[in-house]
């Protein structure tokens, strides 16, 4: 928090601030907060986006101008062992489906928390869910099987054709 915190300090209030959960933040620490303290996987949940949002509220107190994007949906697949984060998150006992459906919750509140704030929320869920398996699309895994974010150029070219629909340019 202090390290965003004084980030922001340094951002002029005319300027655009983009903000965007990590994956692991609701995929893995929810989870294992849930396994650790035999909690209510809908509450820590719940606790979690009222941290966000609490955060993203005095964010505007200085910042009028932010944008919000959807946390990005987990890609490590159930099993898989390598890699720093995938042999931490192989701590947990959720699915990768579970997972999924924690993110999808998760962007919805704050989709709701943007909306009524008139914030500009750029949600990526139906461009990154795969209708089929409603997990994240193979063309966003990362061809480093160790390397749990986005495929970079696929995500890059999802994120520029979102922020140029919204007029982001700054």
């Amino acid at each position: 928090m202090r390290i965003f915190t004084d980030r922001l300090s340094h951002i002029p209030a005319t300027r655009t601030v983009l903000f965007m959960m990590g994956e692991v933040d609701i995929g893995f620490l929810i989870w294992l907060k849930v396994q650790q303290q035999q909690s209510n996987p809908e509450r820590s949940l719940e606790d979690a986006f009222d941290r966000y949002s609490a955060f993203l509220d005095a964010v505007l107190v200085n910042h009028r101008h932010l944008v919000v994007v959807a946390a990005p949906l987990p890609t490590i697949p159930d099993g898989v062992v390598h890699g720093d984060v995938a042999n931490t998150r192989s701590a947990i006992k959720a699915s990768q489906k579970q997972r999924t459906m924690a993110t999808l919750r998760f962007n919805r509140m704050v989709r709701n928390w943007a909306s009524k704030r008139n914030v500009l929320f750029i949600d990526l869920d139906a461009v990154c869910l795969d209708p089929q398996t409603q997990m994240v699309k193979g063309v966003l895994i990362n061809k480093n099987l160790s390397d749990h974010h986005y495929e970079i150029d696929a995500f890059v070219a999802i994120m520029y054709t979102e922020l140029r629909k919204c007029k982001v340019t700054e």
